[in-house]
């Protein structure tokens, strides 16, 4: 469906033995369905947030390979950049002056223009790739208290790009984790103070006092966090504590 090398469409209709028609039908049938394979995993994030959410993979498990996690994208095009240039002609057909300065200034902008359509989708991949790795025991457990600090900065380093790339490339995306909950691909790089407010809403299915949330913080998700800070983050979330549950149940 996604060749990897252009093609044109009078080569295409000569490999497969069809009318340049019928390649062009085919061609928009193929669209179609890539189009329709992104609006089929629709984002739930949405629903509850302002910000509009594009589910672009899901994480999994690797069966056949213990603690080995693949990711799986919902449109083969956001794996990799989707034009492919061929710089050799490009060049060739410049020196000919086949093109007037106007022309020539209208390319060069286009090249530009798929030039970057290309690196944001391979940028897609790399951040993917990095958070995969970096979170892989979060993955595998499912347990916020494996979740890793990371910074944006880092990953950027780390995959030879700019922060800023990085930041694009998140921005209004999602990918649903092993244990099929759908997080922000910022969530990632959200650091520890994200981390304790997500345990903290964990925890508070039942009331408990702040010295108690402060013990499950450390038995369950390795974070060390006094009754005072603990208080400041629940007040924070406006979570009540178990004391104020209990009053308030007294009341009735």
């Amino acid at each position: 469906m996604y060749c990897e090398n252009a093609v044109s469409l009078k080569q295409t209709a000569g490999e497969c033995n069809l009318s340049i028609s019928e390649v062009k039908k085919l061609m928009e049938l193929v669209n179609n369905v890539s189009l329709y394979n992104e609006f089929y995993h629709p984002s739930t994030l949405s629903l509850n947030s302002r910000v509009h959410y594009t589910k672009v993979a899901s994480v999994s498990k690797n069966g056949s390979e213990r603690g080995c996690l693949l990711i799986n994208f919902f449109s083969p095009q956001w794996v990799r950049g989707i034009y492919k240039i061929d710089y050799d002609k490009l060049e060739y057909l410049k020196s000919g002056k086949n093109f007037s300065e106007e022309e020539l200034k209208r390319l060069n902008g286009l090249i530009k223009d798929i030039e970057l359509i290309n690196t944001r989708k391979t940028t897609l991949y790399k951040v993917l790739q990095g958070i995969v790795e970096k979170q892989k025991t979060y993955f595998n457990s499912g347990d916020i208290g494996n979740l890793q600090p990371q910074q944006q900065k880092e990953l950027a380093e780390k995959i030879n790009i700019d922060s800023s790339l990085v930041c694009r490339a998140i921005k209004g995306r999602s990918i649903d984790t092993p244990q099929g909950e759908e997080k922000p691909l910022k969530f990632f790089f959200s650091g520890e103070k994200a981390k304790i407010e997500s345990a903290l809403r964990n925890i508070m299915t039942r009331p408990y006092t702040d010295e108690q949330i402060s013990d499950r913080l450390k038995k369950q998700y390795k974070i060390n966090r006094d009754r005072r800070t603990v208080r400041e983050y629940r007040n924070k979330l406006k979570i009540s504590s178990g004391v104020h549950w209990n009053k308030n149940n007294d009341k009735k």
